[in-house]
């Protein structure tokens, strides 16, 4: 596997982890964890952390696909 290939795999999984936070933010599904409910808005962390990785794996692709 080449880095770039690489580097939009992981853009693109990020991006799905985002959608699945946003989502649920949308749609204010309930999350629960045992006896313990996990809040709509804890979910505004992952999504935030998500879509930041994928912008930074897209940017990096874009630079990998220039230097050859």
């Amino acid at each position: 596997m080449t880095s770039k290939s690489y580097l939009s795999l992981t853009c693109f999984l990020f991006l799905i982890f985002a959608m699945a936070h946003l989502f649920r933010l949308v749609f204010a599904l309930p999350v629960q964890v045992d006896s313990w409910t996990i809040p709509v808005w804890v979910s505004w962390l992952p999504f935030a952390g998500a879509i930041l990785m994928s912008i930074w794996a897209f940017r990096l692709t874009r630079v990998k696909g220039e230097s050859h």
